[in-house]
């Protein structure tokens, strides 16, 4: 893994860094001062929080392996110059650290998602003409009945019931919240073409050994990704004693995700899970401080203070995050 660290860094290292830097909050260090809104959602999301958090419950022999890989990464990088967009950004990229591939892992994740965009889209338009009739307009599969239950939750944001203004303030923090998602897929994906929105795809299939002419099983898969430049994979194939695999790697994930190792072949494919939830909280001052309501109850908003560092600037910016149980408020970002 130590090779595959140094051959990835070799060929994708801008690209490794940008994803890493995205997913913890830390694009205006290297881009300035037009990335701190992406950075403040960035790290009120906490992409970089959890990743570190599931690195800590790996095994050793897991972190071995990222481990090598790291060291690999940060040889390539002492032993070559750097790439043409570090000079251009003025950046001199920090050591890979193993942590760092499960915070790549978990940007990938975060961009095959789209519940979030999903839901924003669908507030949106459910704060102007009402759930019900946001619930007819949006899309489903033809074998599956209209969302009209699942709309019913929102009825306390129906037009009806929510006054002008704060229907026309839901409104534009879920707009807000949306150009922020589609000003990120423009960053780590750049040269992506088509709509951010657009519904995700893929597709696998396999054949038994008895309807093949070899007698030998087939497995196909298409994961329908965007095109962007670089591509969102990268091949690879890895091969010591005791170890072959080839196909996909995310970059700066030393696993191949999707491939084979001669005996046996694996894919991916969307599931279309709702993997994201969001939730309208109900809030109060009192006493001077932040209270939400849940299941009945009036409880104290916990809070995390974040500095942001600014390429250009004279010094750092604090922001403060605020979470529920249901997870970070992102009218903070």
């Amino acid at each position: 893994f130590y090779a595959t660290g140094y051959a990835t860094a070799q060929d994708r290292l801008w690209q490794m860094t940008m994803i890493k830097m995205a997913a913890s909050g830390r694009l205006a260090e290297i881009l300035g001062r037009d990335l701190v809104p992406l950075d403040r959602y960035l790290r009120a999301v906490g992409l970089a929080r959890y990743a570190r958090q599931s690195y800590q419950r790996m095994a050793p022999k897991e972190k071995r392996i990222l481990q090598r890989f790291a060291e690999g990464g940060n040889a390539c990088v002492r032993s070559h110059k750097l790439p043409i967009e570090f000079v251009l950004a003025g950046f001199d990229p920090e050591p890979w650290k193993p942590e760092d591939c499960m915070i790549a892992f978990a940007m990938a994740n975060y961009q095959l998602a789209a519940n979030l965009r999903e839901e924003l889209s669908f507030l949106k338009v459910a704060s102007r003409i009402g759930p019900t009739k946001a619930a007819l307009l949006y899309p489903i599969y033809p074998d599956e009945p209209l969302p009209i239950d699942l709309a019913s939750k929102l009825s306390v944001i129906d037009p009806g019931r929510l006054d002008r203004r704060n229907s026309r303030q839901l409104s534009k923090t879920a707009s807000g919240l949306l150009d922020i998602q589609q000003s990120l897929v423009s960053l780590i994906e750049p040269g992506r073409a088509g709509d951010p929105e657009t519904v995700p795809a893929s597709n696998n299939w396999a054949l038994a050994g008895s309807r093949t002419k070899g007698g030998k099983s087939i497995v196909a898969n298409d994961t329908h990704l965007g095109i962007s430049l670089p591509s969102f994979w990268d091949i690879m194939h890895l091969k010591a004693p005791g170890y072959e695999a080839a196909g996909v790697m995310i970059p700066g994930v030393p696993i191949v995700g999707l491939g084979f190792n001669g005996h046996i072949a694996w894919g991916a494919t969307m599931m279309m899970a709702d993997s994201q939830d969001l939730f309208l909280e109900k809030l109060r001052t009192k006493d001077g401080r932040q209270e939400y309501l849940y299941k009945g109850r009036w409880l104290p908003v916990k809070t995390r203070t974040e500095t942001i560092a600014i390429k250009g600037a004279a010094k750092p910016e604090n922001f403060t995050i605020q979470f529920t149980k249901h997870g970070p408020l992102l009218n903070d970002a």
